[in-house]
């Protein structure tokens, strides 16, 4: 069965990036992806994606590992 537009589901998606300009333009990025993509959030930090992002409820969070104070990747087992 083929999806239609109605029955599509948006991928709403969260980014964490402390480099600001990089993390603009992935965000103009994906703003401009498509019908299909919804940008939902962008935190600046691992500790501020952990206060923010549970009450967004991203599908999917595109992280930069190597953030000051704590991990990207610490940062990714703590939201799951």
């Amino acid at each position: 069965m083929k999806a239609t537009a109605r029955s599509r589901k948006l991928l709403n998606i969260a980014l964490v990036e402390d480099d600001a300009d990089l993390a603009e333009s992935i965000r103009l990025i994906l703003e401009n992806a498509g019908h299909d993509i919804r940008f939902v959030g962008l935190a600046n930090s691992a500790e501020q994606a952990l206060a923010e992002f549970p009450g967004l409820k991203p599908d999917l969070v595109l992280m930069d590992l190597k953030l000051p104070r704590m991990q990207g990747i610490e940062c990714v087992a703590r939201l799951t």
